[in-house]
């Protein structure tokens, strides 16, 4: 008997069918969601039918995203006839028009009626939305429907795409698309991955078209079909919606982005111009580092010069007529830059015959022999003794003090202040 008792509860335990979640976990959107009715960049997993809709299978599909900033909800219904007999925002009886229903606990803890921290967004298809939210007085009173729309001061983005005809009993239409934000700050919920609430979704299909401001309040004609998820007709309490919780997390794309956001116009300019600062001084940074390590020493260029039987640039007695007409030019415009083709253009040749001059005699660059001649001119200027090495770089075309005494301890090998004690 014992053994008995155990294999049932055994099959109970294991054979008991898991409840599905209807509403999956809403996940966080890292790309930015443009509400504008147009549901093409939408994932839509949730799914339900509304037995007025032809009986068809699915006619019904929605989705839920997050950011920092908004609940994203999207659906896309099929509707062979759409309808309007209401308008205007604050309208508690939009429900007489197509339309969806969006039901949220934001505290997920309501029981069976609607309290403070519940809230109704009725959305119709004319573009138009009442907001419901649990009335402090009537639970007091215990209204069986405690909510009321009045004073709810909720600007929420609700835009709708229509495929087909609003009241036109002569065609066929295709259905429509609802998207829309609702701000976290008006239901009172700070969005942070894990956050769980409850959420209810729900389809109003009306075919019928009149003046419904001749009905009496409480009628409703058999041709309102309301259903949510569940395939309820009757629904809005919160002990039967469902618990949902925020996945995912802001990416540091995102947060730059959000940042941006918040930012006016006139200060995301200035960051671009500082941005833009920072790099082209890095890269002309870069461009230093490369031009030093590649700069000779002057055995090195004294080396050079030895090994070319032609002339030897650094000996007065043998500088060619050229080269000195090249020296005597970058001597008169010292504090200059001093561009390669006005080089090129002193001597009458082209720049690729200077390169090529300058390579055979002294195996440097042209760029390279402006800069030797000028720290040639700095270590005269040294040995004076009448100026500080400060003045000294900027007197022989250095911009930079630090970056002259970088080149000048490459080149001479030794720093501009020991050069200086050195010839003292």
């Amino acid at each position: 008997m014992r053994h008995v008792l155990l294999f049932c509860l055994f099959l109970k335990f294991f054979a008991t069918p898991v409840k599905a979640q209807i509403i999956p976990d809403i996940p966080f959107c890292s790309k930015p969601v443009i509400v504008d009715g147009n549901l093409e960049e939408w994932t839509l997993p949730i799914r339900f039918s509304n037995p007025s809709l032809k009986k068809e299978n699915n006619n019904i599909i929605c989705g839920l995203c997050w950011d920092a900033g908004f609940l994203y909800i999207a659906f896309r219904v099929r509707d062979t006839q759409l309808c309007v007999n209401e308008s205007g925002n604050g309208n508690s009886r939009l429900y007489f028009n197509d339309a969806v229903e969006v039901y949220i606990d934001s505290k997920n803890d309501s029981n069976k009626h609607m309290d403070l921290n519940d809230y109704q967004f009725l959305l119709s298809i004319s573009e138009h939305a009442t907001i419901f939210k649990g009335d402090k007085q009537q639970i007091k009173e215990g209204s069986l429907v405690p909510k009321d729309h009045e004073g709810i001061n909720m600007i929420i983005q609700n835009k709708v795409s229509i495929q087909g005809t609003i009241n036109n009993t002569t065609d066929q239409d295709e259905g429509y698309c609802i998207e829309s934000a609702i701000p976290w700050s008006a239901i009172g919920i700070r969005p942070v991955e894990g956050y769980a609430f409850r959420i209810d979704l729900c389809h109003d299909d009306v075919d019928t078209i009149s003046d419904i401001k001749t009905w009496p309040v409480n009628f409703h004609p058999p041709t309102l079909q309301f259903v949510n998820l569940q395939g309820q007709n009757d629904f809005g309490y919160p002990d039967q919606w469902h618990r949902v919780q925020l996945t995912g997390k802001p990416g540091w794309e995102y947060r730059w982005r959000h940042f941006l956001q918040l930012l006016s116009p006139a200060t995301r300019i200035s960051i671009v111009l500082v941005i833009l600062t920072f790099v082209i001084l890095l890269w002309l940074q870069h461009h230093k580092i490369k031009y030093y390590r590649k700069f000779p020493n002057k055995e090195q260029l004294l080396s050079a010069s030895r090994h070319n039987t032609s002339s030897d640039l650094m000996k007065h007695d043998q500088i060619s007529a050229e080269t000195t007409r090249l020296k005597n030019y970058i001597d008169a415009h010292m504090m200059e830059d001093i561009p390669v083709e006005h080089l090129a253009k002193e001597l009458n040749i082209s720049v690729r015959q200077l390169q090529r001059l300058l390579k055979a005699h002294l195996n440097v660059s042209p760029r390279q022999y402006v800069t030797i001649q000028r720290l040639e001119k700095a270590s005269e200027l040294l040995r004076e003794g009448t100026l500080n090495i400060s003045e000294i770089a900027f007197a022989c075309g250095f911009t930079d003090p630090s970056y002259f005494g970088v080149v000048f301890k490459k080149y001479f090998e030794m720093t501009p202040v020991d050069y200086k004690k050195r010839h003292a």
